[in-house]
């Protein structure tokens, strides 16, 4: 069931976008505060648009999308490390709408919840790890290959995420990195370890995401001299935005 792009900006599209907003700043209002509101609602433009192609068009059916984007990515649907979600969008395309997304979080909770932890508590002690590495660390790392390395670091990092992914998805993974990154001339090896390291955390197509936004500036940021430099500020433009979200994690609730 397709539905095509959501009808903007009729009153009726300006509605749901005011209620997917309101359900976006009780449930994750740090995302909100950190993303100001002209972005959030650039956010909530790309979920309406994503929700309607698999067909759902109600208000809390574009919340429910918008939710699941802020968790697994805005591209969770084409995501090939969250496999549970387009095989269920899939299996579902004929069910009721209503339906399909109860199936939908079926399957994230059966899928995802093992990886991230039933309340994120996995996905929230990877990331104080992430925030524990220095760039240096990764800068200095040398041993094996930049496939192993890439491998090692999510190991290290992320266990439950590198024990859910199968080799065929890590293999895929590794070189889409390494295909990416050199987009981006993040040519040196640690810009392909943090690139790696960056679509496994935030989702596969992260550079192009609006949750993400301070990643697509820092990967097109044509002022770096060269790619270490370039590969610097884009650790430095992540740290700094996970900071912020932990910081306010401490002040606001939902998250």
């Amino acid at each position: 069931m397709i539905a095509g792009a959501p009808p903007r900006p009729t009153r009726a599209y300006l509605k749901l976008r005011e209620e997917v907003l309101e359900h976006l700043w009780r449930r994750f209002p740090s995302h909100c505060i950190v993303m100001t509101d002209p972005q959030t609602r650039r956010v909530i433009d790309l979920a309406a648009e994503r929700a309607y192609a698999h067909g759902f068009t109600a208000s809390h059916e574009v919340s429910s999308w918008a939710t699941l984007m802020v968790f697994f990515g805005a591209y969770f649907d084409d995501d090939p490390l969250w496999p549970w979600a387009s095989g269920t969008l899939h299996a579902t395309r004929d069910l009721p709408r209503e339906a399909a997304i109860q199936r939908l979080f079926a399957a994230m909770n059966e899928a995802a919840n093992p990886v991230v932890g039933a309340t994120g508590e996995q996905f929230l002690q990877a990331l104080l790890w992430v925030k524990a590495q220095p760039y240096d660390k990764i800068a200095a790392d040398s041993e094996g290959s930049v496939e192993e390395a890439m491998v090692r670091w999510l190991r290290n990092g992320f266990p439950s995420k590198y024990a859910s992914l199968s080799t065929k998805q890590l293999n895929l993974w590794t070189g889409q990195a390494r295909a990416r990154a050199e987009d981006f001339g993040l040519y040196a090896r640690a810009g392909t370890i943090l690139y790696g390291l960056l679509m496994a955390f935030l989702g596969f197509h992260f550079w192009r995401d609006p949750l993400h936004a301070w990643a697509g500036d820092a990967l097109q940021d044509q002022s770096a001299p060269d790619p270490l430099a370039k590969t610097a500020r884009l650790h430095r433009s992540g740290i700094a935005i996970l900071r912020r979200y932990l910081i306010l994690g401490q002040f606001t609730k939902g998250d």
